[in-house]
């Protein structure tokens, strides 16, 4: 299994954040599941931040898409570079108003607390799978990734 927290869109006051999570992932993410199976139906499940402040009059900007999920998708990019999707969950979330804040504002400890707590209120999201996706162990997944977070300290 695959589990990936990226940023999707940041502006200029994230960037710090943003290298931050990219950082985290590489070290503590990327292989963290690696050798865990859920089921056949979903091999890799990603959220996507974005960490960008609405402005007054750009409500509509930069809205997080609907849980979406890939059988198989490549995707190729403008130098060429091709990005393949397998049996994968995408999910998008924002970090907006009182949470742009709070995040923009937070030492790398209370970052990382910010980014465990949201992230697990994002998986609540895998509710929303297909119906057609059985082969997928979420609660259990869910479970995992809570039980990793807590064992890195960031969660109580």
């Amino acid at each position: 299994m695959k589990f990936e927290i990226i940023v999707k869109e940041g502006d200029a006051f994230m960037k710090k954040k943003a290298s931050l999570i990219k950082d985290l992932y590489e070290q503590y993410l990327k292989n963290a599941f690696k050798d865990t199976f859920y089921g056949e139906d979903v091999k890799e499940v990603e959220i996507n931040i974005i960490l960008i402040k609405t402005q007054p009059g750009y409500e509509k900007w930069f809205t997080p898409r609907p849980p979406r999920y890939y059988k198989h998708k490549v995707i190729t990019y403008m130098g060429g570079e091709q990005l393949v999707l397998n049996k994968h969950y995408t999910i998008e979330i924002r970090f907006d108003n009182a949470l742009y804040d709070e995040f923009l504002t937070a030492d790398e400890n209370e970052t990382k607390k910010i980014l465990a707590r949201e992230s697990l209120k994002a998986l609540a999201l895998l509710d929303n799978m297909p119906k057609r996706l059985k082969d997928f162990d979420k609660n259990r997944f869910r479970s995992d990734v809570a039980a990793l977070f807590k064992t890195l300290g960031w969660l109580p």
